[in-house]
């Protein structure tokens, strides 16, 4: 976890917000739906997300001695299915969705008598299509050493595209009010990357990394 003086703190509330906010409103639509919410019975679990993504909620499962007994693609993503092992009382539906959330794209709780046979779904059930988006955005406005965190985090979610500018951006969406000189901007060219399921992995695990 990283520690922010007073001045970072208030900015990666504004920017996270809007970067999770703009980006899945304005830049992404889904023709895909995954109904979402613990049904809190003994059912499996199925998750949505980039390997970054998967390999966390891995270790969910297994600190929570559920089984991951299935695996799967859907288009640039991998789908989990997770479900209680041979103690589970020990971790309810509820408590393991809460601990899934923060990092997966997508989940959906699937009670046993209707888990499906396999976890392949289609690679348009679940990944978005970027919405008249043809130039690159800006989706963080920081410090530079607040910033290059951000990169390490594109390169796990395979995000194509992303880098820091050389100074100030000169158009941005996030921040409101003067930007000091000293800061820079973090880019994404949606062009590089057809597929979203990097770029949303990108946003949920930027938020996991400043907010938590």
């Amino acid at each position: 976890m990283r520690n922010f003086d007073s001045m970072s703190r208030p900015f990666w509330a504004l920017a996270i917000v809007a970067l999770v906010l703009v980006g899945a409103s304005q830049w992404v639509s889904r023709t895909g739906t995954w109904e979402n919410g613990a049904t809190g019975d003994d059912g499996a679990i199925m998750a949505l997300g980039m390997q970054s993504q998967i390999d966390l909620m891995r270790e969910v499962a297994s600190d929570n001695g559920w089984t991951v007994d299935c695996e799967g693609t859907s288009g640039s993503m991998t789908v989990l299915r997770m479900t209680p092992g041979f103690l589970p009382w020990k971790s309810s539906n509820d408590a393991v969705w809460k601990e899934l959330s923060p990092v997966a794209t997508a989940l959906s709780s699937v009670p046993r008598s209707a888990e499906p046979a396999g976890c392949d779904l289609s690679s348009s059930f679940y990944e978005g299509n970027w919405i008249e988006v043809d130039e690159k955005q800006i989706i963080g406005v920081g410090p530079r050493n607040e910033m290059e965190p951000m990169i390490a985090i594109a390169e796990s979610c395979e995000a194509k595209g992303v880098r820091l500018t050389d100074g100030p951006p000169a158009r941005q969406d996030i921040y409101a009010g003067d930007i000091p000189s000293d800061w820079v901007g973090v880019q994404i060219d949606p062009r590089l990357n057809p597929a979203t399921g990097p770029f949303e992995c990108l946003m949920i695990l930027t938020n996991r990394e400043f907010n938590s």
